[in-house]
This record gives C-alpha cells, sequence and structure tokens, in this order.
C-alpha cells in the first residue's frame, strides 16, 4: 500500500477544498486531522486532594511471637517453682531464674495492652463538574472554516465557503455543477473559460486584478457588462482599463474599482448563475492551475450577488480615457 490512512485523509481533505476553489494552509490540514472533533471541555477544579488507603496496625497481643514469648515466661516459672518444692536444694536456682523471667512478665503485659489500629479504604480525588465541550461554532473556527467579523457576526472562510461547494457538489451528483478545471501550461484553458463566461449571458465579473489584454479578450468573446476591480492594481494598469473602455466597441462597458480590503475572490455573476473563479485570470493556463467553480444553493448564490450589489454600489466609477493620439487630435 503507498498511501495509508492518514495521508488518505489529508489528500482527500486538500482535493474537497481544491475542488471548492481555495488551496488549503498546512495548518488548516493538520488541524484537520489531528483534531478535526470537538474539544473536551477544561477539567474541574480540585475540590479535595486524594485520600491514600491505610492498611492498619494489628495490637501486639494478636501477635504470634508476643503471645509465645509470654506464654513460655509464665510456663517457665511454673515449672521451675514446682521443681524446687520437690528439689530444696534447687531452691537458690528457681529464684534466681525466677527473677529473670519477671522482666518478660512485664514486658509482655505492656504490649498486650495496645489497642490495635482499624485499616481504612483510601478516596479518589474530588473534582468540580468539568466545562462543556467546544460547541460547534468555536470548531468551526478552529478549524479556519469560520471568522468573526468587526460587528459580531459570523462569516464563512474562504476555505469554509470551498469544502461547502465540495460537499453541495459531491451530495447533487449533478454533472452540471462539477468544477471546469483549468490546468496550468494548458493553452487552450483560457478559451474554455471564455466560453464558460459566454454561456452565462450579460455578466458582472469580479477579479481584483484583471487587466485591459484580458479584458479585451472577454468583452469581445462574451456579453460581459459590468466589470469591478481591486483597489491594488497599479496606475498605469488602472490607465490602460479606462483607455480600453473609451475604445469603439468596449464602450459599453462600465467598469469600477472597489475600495481598500472590499473584495477578495473573483466571481462570474450571470442572469442565472453564479461561478466562483480559483485564481486571478491573468495566470489561466500559465503558471497555476485553478478551477471555475458553479455555486449550486439559492441561498447561497443570492447572498453573493447582495454582496456583490453591495460592492458595486461602494465602488468608484473609472471613467473611459482616450488615448494619447486621440486627445492631441481633440486638442488641435
Amino acid at each position: 500500500m503507498i498511501i495509508d490512512d492518514k495521508q488518505h485523509r489529508a489528500l482527500t481533505f486538500i482535493r474537497a477544498a481544491n475542488l471548492g476553489g481555495h488551496n488549503p494552509t498546512a495548518r488548516n490540514v493538520l488541524e484537520w486531522l489531528d483534531r478535526p472533533s470537538p474539544l473536551p471541555g477544561e477539567k474541574g477544579a480540585l475540590i479535595r486532594p486524594a485520600v491514600p488507603a491505610n492498611p492498619g496496625i494489628p495490637g501486639l497481643a494478636e501477635a504470634a511471637i508476643f503471645g509465645g514469648l509470654g506464654g513460655s515466661a509464665r510456663d517457665n516459672i511454673g515449672a521451675f517453682a514446682m521443681a524446687s518444692n520437690i528439689f530444696p536444694e534447687m531452691m537458690s536456682a528457681t529464684e534466681a531464674i525466677a527473677r529473670m523471667n519477671r522482666p518478660l512478665e512485664g514486658f509482655h503485659s505492656v504490649f498486650t495492652s495496645v489497642v490495635s489500629t482499624p485499616s481504612t479504604p483510601g478516596k479518589p480525588a474530588l473534582y468540580a463538574p468539568d466545562g462543556p465541550p467546544e460547541n460547534t461554532v468555536k470548531q468551526l473556527r478552529r478549524l479556519g472554516w469560520l471568522t468573526k467579523k468587526a460587528d459580531k457576526g459570523m462569516s464563512l472562510t474562504p476555505l469554509g465557503l470551498a469544502l461547502l461547494r465540495a460537499h453541495e457538489m459531491e451530495v447533487s451528483g449533478n454533472d452540471d455543477l462539477q468544477p471546469l478545471v483549468l490546468d496550468a501550461g494548458d493553452a487552450l484553458a483560457w478559451g474554455r473559460l471564455l466560453g464558460a463566461i459566454g454561456e452565462q449571458g450579460e455578466c458582472l465579473i469580479i477579479d481584483p486584478y484583471l487587466h485591459a489584454p484580458e479584458l479585451m479578450q472577454i468583452v469581445e468573446f462574451t456579453q460581459t457588462a459590468r466589470v469591478l476591480v481591486g483597489p491594488n492594481l497599479k496606475p498605469r494598469e488602472v490607465i490602460e482599463l479606462r483607455v480600453l473602455i473609451s475604445t469603439p466597441g468596449y464602450q459599453h462597458v462600465e467598469l469600477r474599482q472597489a475600495p481598500k480590503r472590499t473584495i477578495h475572490d473573483r466571481y462570474v455573476i450571470g442572469p442565472d448563475k453564479v461561478h466562483l473563479i480559483g485564481g486571478s485570470m491573468g495566470n489561466i493556463g500559465r503558471t497555476t492551475t485553478t478551477i471555475l467553480v458553479p455555486l449550486e444553493q439559492d441561498d447561497i448564490k443570492a447572498a453573493i450577488r447582495s454582496r456583490a450589489e453591495e460592492w458595486w454600489a461602494e465602488s468608484n466609477t473609472l471613467e473611459p480615457k482616450s488615448s494619447p493620439d486621440v486627445g492631441l487630435a481633440h486638442d488641435a
């Protein structure tokens, strides 16, 4: 077997994210591999430490060694006393031996009076109840699928949105909803994208880094009516776009530039369908493989349409700009 279970899980996760139009980071992958389930709650505080078991101490009267020792002393004294009655001449020896045994009798009497200590069982440590386990929202934020906005509202991250799309495509089994893969180095990738956009009818294209050469062909081969670009284009790139839309054949296209931190993803929004483009159009068919992903759920499409119109309303209109030759001729 070339791929083990954990590697298979990692590759499946990455493939799902890719199909949904996102490239997960190594941290995203490892967090899902190692801790996919909700984390347990915090352990409760210690209320009482553990108490070890006490085996107890038996009374010395119960120990065979001391019982035997004391009994032997008494027996010895009695035996010598009987012998002294029979043999008077042994009296002095008997008394001597009796005196030797008297300390043993005292020793026995003291220790046989000691009371035994009973054994007691141990007690485990006592803790307060554990805290609640990680809830679903916290779990999805930890995995990088949700994020909290400045207004405290929750929003899907690009990874969360991609995984949701991949799941919807798998559940639906609809071939029309399968992504269009645009491989790096594929000379036809750009043409395939233009063909897919052309099928959408009159549409809005959102691409933060769309440049004039790409827009020229988009307008020529599709029915694109509106284009929204991002704030990070260089001034000369903005001028090229403005000059393009002043050229006959391109003047019907309305072009706007979003303010800072407004748009990140790339969309093709048509009358009926909404597609996500996994990468900038300028790189398609060149160095990076990307995909065109159709969105299925009506509520998601409606949400993106609504947000796109908000972006459009917040953005600055880029007015057509005549080329230098036209400007000079006009001044003359």
